[in-house]
């Protein structure tokens, strides 16, 4: 599917008009825009973006969020005198007015819808628009902070009422909270409403109660305050990571909106707060793998100029494509922030089911201090209410910093800018293969023929190389030369005893070979083994050194046989040579590299690469994989194993205690213990097992992992390192998914949209994460949010205590409450209740699956099942629900389907199968095996059991369940069942 290409981006000159004349040192003035455009110009970034024409907002648009009154006062301010516009400013709250100001109000609302409608309607990809002045403060009917026409929010208006959006996320990480932009969206379940903001409990300004966590309406409204100042990187990112992820990938937006304000950014006097302008791009990358890409960020604060536009800058660069600066290890958030973090969690548990990771606590035990004796207001604190407005306001209650403090700021503002590496290489994705790694085969032949049954065969990597030049994607690449490693490379993880052994099969007769492969674990021989296994580990390293010599920004290794079982001493699992560690040990020699991230998400556990680096703190190693039963079959793969020694901490091990873990389970283990680690490890380079046995169709795996949720795990670590990425291939067996996983990945690495991926439940693998944390929690400050939390209930009864309509009617209390009752691993399969937004239907703790005894008919019954069917679990065997042939399945004949008919060619009544390309009737493979030999002769790839209603792939060679079978089933059952 063709992309939407280029960054939208929308300036106007006429909003550097406006400006204070009374106050010529005003924080909000023209020069805040100018550096920005400045600094871009600087790193030649406008040059690359789509120009999108600007314009002004029509009266009809300002209307959709302000008053008709409200709208002709700021119009009639272009024609006052000076002394009309300073009594007219007076009467507001921090908002000056100028000639200028409505044509450039105007134009920043046009400017915003503009940058939104571009992006839904797929003109570009996403947009950034620099605009002035802000929005988010301005109220229905009145000015307030610097604003006057409220842009993000009649721009997330627009959407969902003239472009037909049902679900758009507003993320504000301006330091100011955006009152205006919660008041529009408060009742709103279309808008969910995230604010990140200085608060002190309520003393800064806005100085409003409503500012709160506890103000969150029926679960759409967030609020993260900031209680003390100083707020670093590793404050915002962790808010990111524990709150804001998860909660957006359930509620799954159409669009997100970016409330960009730049005043939590260090030097900036009004926030008080130290995030690095390379902060930023982090957090836009983050943004990025949502809502299919649909990205627009506005610009809002930012009153230091040096790291405003610094920031903007950054910002813009990673909306490009370009790599994220890399961070330095992040510092452990303050405990004000972690109190904020819980409280919202707590508020937003009986909404949003992704916050399952927090035990309830019971009756005897004692909570954290922040969840007991909580005082609304605190002592001293006077809120603004209509009570305490003044009849007037000045423009003087701005924060500043003297001019000797000022100075300082800058000078470590520039030192920072100075030493943030923004190398881009000219190339973006490099690719290593070799035809002569397909030598190695089952059975030993050298002289080509088939290639055995063995899952680890050839063909692997011959799809996947005829896949990624099929869609484009390996011409986009460049393709590295392949080498064999050198005995002394393959020696930084293997011994000489093995490296010798390993050559020694090429001597070995077909006889001594099967032998020889007897008394190992998993292997088969060829007399190519050692020539492949050191091909795929010289392609692994030819990698390495172009993407650490910044030929190359990431690349991709199509690499066999695969590696990471292999033990220094010992081959395993159809393992060798352990291409990975190998890679990680040689980065570190030949290029310096002090930190190395593996992360393995092959379902099997890599047993030789934990091993390698099992005391060592420099290589942190990530597996997810299934545990007791699965291979390898080894009692040092758990949640408990963490390493050893001076590596203690750095051996982390996700299991899973069962198989059809999907992209749910896969994604909410990197939110809440991968990426929280890997920003704290901070690594240099990351390195991923890529194996696909997880993938959905895949029998040796289990698990429902999609070609998009591959592709998203892709994205989240790419902001990582600088970049700096290399995927190496490890297993993956079902070859008619494999090719589309690694296409999947290697179309994220050339920077096209992460893939779209829903997140409906995490109910499955809360308690395997949770153990995870638990195990590592003492090693890494980043892990310390599983906490006891007062009860759902007990949270709900709070919230109404202090006045908060929370909108749950009877059967959703019902479903709160039995949800109480459940462990932590519990499954809730209730039937939706009314009134419940559908993200909160498909994910929230109040409520359940999908209620399929609605249907008015079978096929509308098979309809719902289908839809519903990751939460109701129907398969035995998960089937593949993306098999490329379903377009091949034919009408069902008019005169509808015998399930009883006999088969056409022997008779057979007993398990028959019918072709849904030409409906001829065939009996099972148990049977006389008529159905496999039709296959062979005429290509039909699908078929359906009159048995069962499954349906098959001969092609994929697999169970399979698409919408497009689901005549053909309803008019099966009919029969079959009246």
């Amino acid at each position: 599917m063709d992309q939407p290409n280029g960054v939208g981006f929308l300036y106007d000159e006429c909003m550097l008009v406006p400006h204070c004349v009374w106050v010529p040192t005003y924080p909000e003035c023209p020069s805040r825009l100018k550096a920005c455009i400045d600094r871009c110009h600087h790193y030649r970034l406008i040059e690359r973006c789509v120009q999108i024409p600007t314009r002004v907002a029509t009266e009809e648009e300002i209307l959709l969020q302000h008053s008709k009154e409200y709208y002709d006062l700021v119009k009639s301010s272009a024609s006052m005198s000076l002394n009309e516009l300073k009594v007219l400013s007076e009467k507001f709250d921090a908002a000056y007015f100028h000639e200028g100001t409505y044509r450039a109000a105007m134009t920043a609302a046009g400017c915003t819808l503009e940058a939104i409608e571009q992006v839904v309607k797929g003109k570009v990809r996403h947009s950034l628009a620099l605009v002035r002045p802000p929005g988010h403060h301005a109220l229905r009917t009145e000015s307030c902070g610097y604003c006057f026409f409220n842009n993000v929010a009649i721009a997330a208006k627009y959407a969902v009422e003239k472009l037909g959006l049902s679900r758009v996320l507003i993320v504000d990480w301006d330091l100011h909270h955006g009152q205006g932009t919660q008041y529009m969206f408060y009742d709103d379940p279309r808008v969910l409403y995230f604010s990140i903001h200085r608060y002190e409990n309520g003393s800064f300004w806005p100085c409003l109660r409503q500012s709160d966590y506890d103000f969150v309406g029926q679960g759409f409204n967030v609020n993260v305050p900031f209680n003390k100042t100083g707020m670093k990187d590793g404050d915002y990112m962790a808010i990111i990571q524990q709150i804001l992820m998860p909660l957006a990938h359930q509620f799954d937006p159409e669009l997100v909106i970016v409330s960009s304000g730049y005043d939590a950014a260090i030097g900036d006097a009004e926030g008080r707060s130290e995030v690095t302008p390379s902060a930023y791009a982090h957090f836009t990358s983050m943004m990025k793998g949502l809502a299919n890409g649909k990205l627009c960020v506005i610009f809002e604060g930012g009153y230091c100029l040096k790291s405003l536009a610094e920031g903007f800058a950054l910002t813009l660069k990673c909306l490009l494509g370009d790599p994220c600066p890399q961070l330095p290890p992040l510092t452990e958030p303050m405990d004000s922030t972690k109190e904020s973090i819980m409280q919202v969690i707590r508020v937003l548990r009986p909404f949003w089911k992704c916050f399952s990771f927090q035990d309830d606590a019971n009756e005897d035990e004692e909570l954290p201090t922040y969840f007991r004796n909580i005082v609304i207001p605190k002592e001293g604190i006077v809120f603004f209410d209509n009570q305490t407005r003044p009849d007037s306001f000045t423009l003087d209650g701005y924060e500043s910093y003297s001019g000797e403090e000022q100075s300082k700021c800058d000078e470590m503002i520039e030192e920072m800018i100075k030493n943030t590496l923004l190398h881009i290489p000219p190339n973006r994705t490099c690719i290593a293969y070799d035809d002569r790694m397909l030598l190695h085969k089952f059975g030993g032949s050298e002289k080509g023929g088939d290639e055995g049954d063995h899952p680890e065969k050839p063909s692997r990597a011959v799809r996947i190389m005829a896949t990624l030049k099929e869609n484009g994607l390996f011409d986009r690449c460049k393709l590295v030369p392949s080498r064999i490693a050198t005995d002394e490379e393959i020696g930084l993880i293997h011994t000489k005893e093995h490296v010798e052994e390993v050559k020694s099969y090429e001597r070995l007769t077909a006889e001594e070979l099967k032998l020889k492969e007897n008394s190992l674990n998993s292997v088969y021989l060829s007399k190519n083994v050692f020539l492949c296994a050191a091909l795929a580990a010289g392609c692994t390293l030819n990698v390495v050194d172009e993407v650490l010599s910044g030929n190359s920004l990431n690349g991709f290794a199509v690499v066999r046989p695969p590696g990471h079982h292999a033990h220094s001493n010992e081959p395993m699992g159809f393992c060798y040579f352990n291409n990975v560690a190998i890679a990680a040990k040689y980065a570190q020699q030949k290029h310096s590299i002090q930190r190395v991230l593996i992360v393995d998400w092959d379902v099997h556990h890599g047993n030789g690469t934990q091993h390698s680096f099992y005391d060592d703190p420099s290589v942190l190693y990530v597996s997810l994989h299934r545990g007791s039963g699965a291979y390898p079959i080894i009692e040092d793969k758990y949640a408990k194993d963490v390493g050893e020694g001076a590596g203690e901490g750095y051996n982390i091990n996700i299991v899973w205690s069962k198989g059809g873990m999907a992209d749910s389970e896969y994604l909410a283990a990197f939110q809440q213990v991968i990426l929280p680690v890997a920003y704290e490890f901070a690594p240099e380079l990351v390195l991923v097992s890529a194996g696909y046995d997880a993938a959905i169709g895949d029998h040796l795996g289990g698990c429902r992992v999609t070609p998009a949720g591959f592709g998203h795990m892709t994205h989240v670590l790419s902001s990582l390192a600088g970049g700096r990425l290399i995927l190496v291939l490890e297993g993956g067996y079902n070859l008619s998914i494999l090719p589309e996983c690694v296409s999947s990945c290697v179309s994220v690495l050339l920077n096209d949209i992460p893939p779209f991926v829903s997140l409906p439940s995490v109910d499955s693998a809360v308690q395997s994460i949770s153990q995870t944390i638990d195990a590592l929690q003492p090693y890494w400050k980043s892990l310390s949010y599983r906490v006891k939390m007062p009860s759902r209930e007990k949270t709900l009864d709070w919230l109404r205590s202090l006045g908060h309509k929370t909108r749950l009617d009877d059967n959703q209390q019902q479903l709160v409450t039995g949800l109480e009752s459940l462990h932590i691993s519990g499954e809730v399969s209730s039937g939706a209740s009314k009134g419940v937004h559908p993200r909160q239907d498909e994910a929230c703790c109040a409520v359940g699956g999908k209620d399929v005894g609605e249907a008015k008919d079978l096929h509308q019954f098979l309809l719902n099942l289908a839809q519903g069917q990751d939460s109701l679990e129907l398969h035995a065997v998960a089937p593949f629900m993306h098999c490329p042939h379903v377009d091949l399945v034919q009408p069902v004949p008019a005169i509808g389907l015998d399930t009883s008919q006999e088969c056409v060619l022997c008779g057979a009544v007993g398990e028959n199968w019918v072709c849904l390309c030409c409906y001829e009737v065939h009996c099972s493979r148990y049977q006389n095996g008529h159905m496999v030999e039709h296959n062979r002769w005429s290509k039909h790839p699908i078929a359906l059991s009159y048995a069962d209603m499954s349906a098959w792939c001969y092609s994929c060679d697999t169970y399979i369940d698409h919408v497009k079978l689901l005549e053909a089933k309803a008019k099966a059952c009919e029969h079959k069942f009246h």
